[in-house]
């Protein structure tokens, strides 16, 4: 199969670019101008800024693939509070720009896309079936990008499966996850250097974290069984709170995790959204996501558990 993958530089499209290619999947990583991920030896890379319509559609004329994995993306919550059009040209305008360069090929190109469970805002247990309630720029744009796929692929320029992942985390041989806003990173920066985790209250806010590797299988997985159009959750199904991960982290890494208390802010105690649909209909169970797993492969992953 000829498989192209925006966002390839990305977390989750390193280690997906990887492991397609050990299958024996053909890869083009599409990359955005400037960056030079560490790939295997015979995946083609392109640098393409996804937001310059011509540029995407001559790649992928020049590749013909089978399927297209769309990772490309804006992802920061945080960051895309006043940054509403920098997040929209690259979650929606990218989106809408790869379905553009493949309505002209002779049958519909299967797309799976990279969403997220905060799409479904405060709900506490989401099914795919839940109504959507985004609260920030973000979600807001990851659902248009969805809904831009959903009409391509009731008009037949696509086909396309819609992946709304919890929070990736883990590693995957050296590919480890850079955003150290992140939960696991900070924590495991902690371990390493002994800078303060700011917590939340008594770091009881319980969420749900699949494993990269989990994630990876789960693209290949939709890849395996294309469909005109669906949509699935991506995650572990266990929750872990803030106090979790610091406990499994000293563990793991033999270190103490200083802690900076934070007054407790006012926020949904519990997300963990339900993967039933996708354990049954595409065969999916997460096999790396036990809690002290993804902290281990996080440590090793990052180098740091060598500078002990």
């Amino acid at each position: 199969m000829r498989v192209l993958i925006t966002g390839a530089g990305g977390f989750l499209g390193r280690t997906l670019a990887a492991k397609l290619h050990q299958q024996g999947s053909k890869v083009t990583a599409v990359v955005r101008p400037g960056r030079d991920p560490e790939l295997p030896a015979g995946i083609k890379l392109r640098a393409v800024d996804v937001r310059d319509r011509n540029a995407l559609t001559a790649v992928v004329r020049e590749q013909s693939p089978d399927a297209v994995v769309h990772l490309a993306a804006l992802k920061s919550i945080r960051d895309s509070h006043g940054n509403e059009d920098d997040y929209r040209a690259t979650n929606v305008d990218s989106t809408t720009n790869l379905i553009d360069a493949l309505s002209t090929a002779t049958s519909p190109v299967h797309v799976v896309h990279a969403s997220t469970v905060s799409v479904y805002g405060p709900q506490q247990q989401p099914n795919e079936d839940a109504p959507t309630d985004p609260r920030n720029p973000y979600a807001r744009t990851k659902l248009d990008a969805e809904t831009a796929l959903e009409t391509a692929a009731t008009e037949g320029r696509c086909h396309a499966t819609v992946l709304r992942f919890a929070n990736i985390a883990g590693g995957f041989g050296t590919v480890h996850d850079p955003n150290t806003s992140a939960i696991i990173p900070r924590v495991l920066i902690s371990a390493r250097n002994g800078e303060a985790v700011p917590v939340n209250g008594a770091g009881d806010s319980v969420r749900d974290y699949v494993h990269v590797q989990d994630a990876a299988e789960a693209v290949m997985a939709a890849l395996a069984t294309p469909r005109t159009f669906g949509r699935f959750n991506v995650g572990s199904g266990q929750g872990a709170s803030v106090s979790d991960i610091i406990t499994t982290a000293e563990k793991v890494t033999r270190r103490p995790i200083a802690i900076e208390r934070k007054p407790a802010v006012d926020e949904v105690k519990h997300i963990v959204p339900d993967t039933t649909r996708i354990r049954q209909e595409l065969d999916w169970q997460p096999q790396h996501s036990a809690l002290a797993d993804i902290i281990t492969d996080a440590w090793h992953a990052s180098g740091a558990a060598q500078a002990f």
